[in-house]
């Protein structure tokens, strides 16, 4: 399963990298939000972690949504301080930092998981008749 990790701080990147590689994750590390881009389009992930450095009226949530086939990429964002009032969209998840690398890991994994049981959507985002 590929994930790709955006942060620009170089350690906190390498540590989330090493982690999710350590988890059994196909991992790349990105800088900047245009190679997160470039490279969103060209692997189409399973996974973005946004770091905290990410900022919201960027526009990338946007970006990475268009692209086609990554509608159903969890998105993963990393906040000091979570948004209030914004509930989550299905495919997204908010993780509240400072948090252990282990604890953004399992948060993924249970997403992944819960949306594997759920089967694939249909365009009206409702279950497919095989779904539970």
């Amino acid at each position: 399963m590929k994930v790709l990790i955006l942060d620009v701080e170089e350690d906190i990147l390498e540590i989330l990298c090493y982690n999710f590689s350590k988890a059994g994750f196909e991992v790349l590390g990105i800088h900047n939000e245009e190679d997160l881009l470039t490279q969103a389009r060209l692997g189409m992930p399973e996974v973005v972690v946004l770091g905290n450095t990410w900022q919201e009226h960027s526009g990338l949530r946007d970006q990475l949504r268009q692209i086609p086939g990554l509608g159903e990429c969890l998105l993963v964002y990393l906040h000091t301080h979570l948004p209030p009032k914004k509930r989550p969209l299905p495919n997204e998840l908010y993780i509240q930092t400072p948090v252990k690398p282990g604890r953004i890991i399992k948060q993924v994994q249970r997403r992944l998981f819960q949306k594997q049981l759920q089967g694939p959507e249909i365009p009206n985002g409702t279950p497919s008749p095989g779904g539970t």
